[in-house]
């Protein structure tokens, strides 16, 4: 199970009389996570670094042009791109409790890349 500065995602929290299941403090940290992703999305977005992506998905050499390195921000664009994967790769594999390449079958594959190329 997962622990965070002592507390412990594998076991019922009892607060009062109340017990909350394991898997609803897993759902609630999994809601915190997304909410918190889409709150970097969204200012990222509306930064000088969202105006370059797009000024580089528009244009590559117009971007050059204007002054952006275009180098660095595409390292960047794959290095937040790889944190996002690596922060849900990270709670999918703690949730799961065992991570094997068998765990994996062709389709679900298939059908990760059809999201994200459909997306």
């Amino acid at each position: 199970p997962m622990h965070f500065f002592g507390f412990s995602f594998g076991k019922p929290l009892m607060i009062g009389d109340y017990t909350i299941a394991p898997v609803a403090l897993y759902y609630y940290l999994f809601l915190a996570l997304v909410v918190l992703t889409v709150i970097i999305c969204h200012r990222l977005e509306n930064s000088r670094i969202g105006r370059a992506w797009m000024a580089i998905r528009e244009d590559d050499i117009a971007a050059k042009a204007m002054g952006i390195n275009v180098r660095n921000m595409k390292l960047l664009a794959f290095a937040m791109g790889a944190t996002f994967g690596g922060v849900s790769g990270s709670m999918f594999a703690a949730f799961q409790g065992f991570i094997s390449p068998e765990s994996f079958s062709l389709m679900e594959s298939i059908m990760i890349v059809a999201m994200i190329v459909l997306g």
